[in-house]
């Protein structure tokens, strides 16, 4: 092989290796991040019917694995709108409250923005209206748009509490 030919050869290598690796796949440029611990809480739960029959036995989820976030931001009053997204599981914060609070979740819930283990990648935006206006209102004139991003690291854990719990229906329920 030429001496051409085998640099042509390493380019190429070169180049098909730094494209086929997943990108930030070892996580190692992340400077930072916010540590949240989500935890599932089970009960073992058996159901009675009203002739007192054992119609269920089942470990029951009694806790969601969710957290509210609150982020702090310089002046959330001038806020007009904001969005949070989560590249790393595609999903977005459908309730935001007063521009920066919302809730994630380990398990898909509506209103929450799902996070997976690991590093999660949460981009957001701002937009600040020129001239105040009510939140209902349109914004007449975007005065500027911040957008930027953090990572949250997840980690979830799952409790088994030892006791059994027995539900018996009400008393009312059963004439």
């Amino acid at each position: 092989m030429s001496n051409k030919n085998v640099s042509i050869f390493l380019i190429v290598a070169l180049l098909f290796t730094a494209c086929s690796q997943p990108e930030n796949s070892d996580n190692s440029d992340v400077q930072s991040y916010q540590q949240v611990n989500l935890q599932s809480v089970y009960q073992r739960t058996l159901r009675y019917d009203c002739s007192n029959n054992l119609y269920s036995d089942a470990w029951e989820r009694l806790k969601s694995p969710m957290q509210n976030l609150k982020l702090q931001v310089a002046k959330p009053t001038a806020i007009w709108r904001s969005s949070y997204y989560n590249r790393t599981t595609d999903s977005y914060a459908k309730t935001v409250n007063n521009h920066s609070e919302f809730s994630i979740d380990y398990y898909f819930d509506y209103n929450s923005m799902h996070v997976s283990k690991g590093l999660n990648l949460i981009e957001y935006s701002y937009e600040y209206c020129e001239f105040p206006v009510d939140a209902d209102e349109d914004c007449p004139q975007i005065q500027s748009v911040k957008r930027s991003n953090f990572y949250l690291k997840i980690s979830y854990t799952e409790n088994r509490l030892p006791e059994v719990r027995k539900i018996f229906p009400d008393p009312s329920q059963c004439e």
